[in-house]
């Protein structure tokens, strides 16, 4: 995703289903991770105020968990 002045960006991990645990990590445009969320919870979360910029969001499983279960992917940004 890009933004095109500074804001505070919310990005969420929900709905995740319990044989499932997914981690979050948020990444800027030259790959250097800026943020990550790894709870084994139903929701992840990063929260950070960005400049204006592209971003990239990136979901794994963690290990032994499913691949394949659906979540859902929220972007909110406020500010600016």
């Amino acid at each position: 995703f890009q933004t095109d002045r500074f804001q505070t960006v919310t990005v969420r991990l929900t709905e995740i289903t319990p044989v499932a645990d997914y981690d979050l990590f948020l990444y800027d445009a030259a790959e250097e991770l800026i943020a990550s969320s790894e709870l084994m919870v139903d929701r992840e979360t990063v929260e950070r105020g960005l400049a204006a910029a592209t971003y990239y969001v990136v979901v794994r499983s963690a290990s032994g968990f499913s691949q394949n279960d659906p979540y859902g992917l929220q972007i909110d940004a406020a500010g600016g």
